[in-house]
């Protein structure tokens, strides 16, 4: 990490947590620039199939010891979980917008069990589609922007959530106000201003 040292460079995240930690442990000036909302993170569905809500649960993302230990839990507790990477190679692009625009609910998990890092490279794109996303709590600062428009919980809340969101009586309602209010936040997160206010930051600019 010498080169951040360098007056010469400008290091970036989106993440307060990190760029706390860059700033008090490392001695780097990180700058927080937030990732938003653009147009590009609207899935093409021109030639997509028009399928009904088919999936209970999807999840997507690297099988770690912490996720694998959460989704067997669940499945053994009557959970539907699909899991289209669980041997770690993943579906990506079309494939798995197709996935998510099939799915009531799009689980995201800590990547291992003490992780509270933003997991906003997964939220942005599943928000800008109006997936309803349940999410295990990490701690974050940001979770509070998106609070009501992403489901969080904790780990020993999972089961109970699900089984609520899943009800027959008012829970597709409910996902959907939770979807609605989630793609009007990230909205207001306009990732044209977060860039174009940092790039007025960097040494030497007009």
């Amino acid at each position: 990490m010498e080169i951040y040292g360098d007056e010469r460079y400008v290091l970036w995240d989106y993440c307060h947590g990190n760029v706390e930690k860059l700033r008090n442990s490392h001695g780097i000036e990180a700058f927080l620039v937030p990732l938003g909302y653009g147009e590009c993170l609207v899935a093409d569905r021109t030639n997509a199939n028009d399928n009904s809500r088919d999936i209970d649960v999807l999840f997507f993302g690297t099988m770690t010891t912490h996720r694998t230990r959460i989704i067997t839990n669940l499945r053994n507790r009557g959970v539907h979980v699909f899991v289209p990477n669980s041997s770690n190679w993943g579906s990506y692009s079309l494939e798995l917008d197709e996935l998510v625009s099939r799915s009531k609910i799009v689980l995201s998990l800590k990547t291992f069990g003490e992780d509270n890092e933003w997991k906003m490279t997964r939220f942005a794109r599943l928000l800008a589609n109006a997936a309803f996303v349940l999410a295990e709590k990490g701690g974050n600062l940001e979770e509070v922007v998106f609070e009501g428009g992403i489901a969080f919980c904790e780990e020993e809340e999972l089961v109970d959530k699900i089984e609520h969101y899943l009800r027959a009586d008012g829970g597709e309602v409910e996902r959907n106000q939770v979807a609605k209010r989630g793609l009007d936040i990230l909205k207001q997160q306009d990732e044209v201003s977060f860039l174009s206010s940092a790039l007025r930051r960097l040494p030497g600019t007009i």
